[in-house]
């Protein structure tokens, strides 16, 4: 794939959005995201539903023991570096 210039409109719009805060910024990047996904597996859609309502309700019910995202994050650090 070639080299793709950002239209005018683009760069206009990461320059304004730039001074939103966090939380909108990644509300709207969800948005896009999703925009993107023209083609969703529907299937696959509710098959991943299902595992997460699944991995939530072994959480919940103390069947799984979660491990805190600073542990998670240190660990991916260490292999990562």
């Amino acid at each position: 794939m070639g080299v793709r210039i950002m239209t005018e409109i683009a760069q206009r719009l990461r320059t304004e959005l730039a001074v939103l805060d966090s939380v909108d910024r990644a509300d709207l990047a969800y948005f896009l995201l999703e925009s993107l996904d023209e083609n969703v597996d529907s299937f696959a859609e509710v098959a991943s539903d299902a595992e997460l309502d699944r991995r939530i309700a072994d959480i919940e019910s103390g069947n799984v023991k979660g491990i805190a995202c600073d542990e998670v994050l240190s660990e991916l650090r260490e292999m990562f570096p």
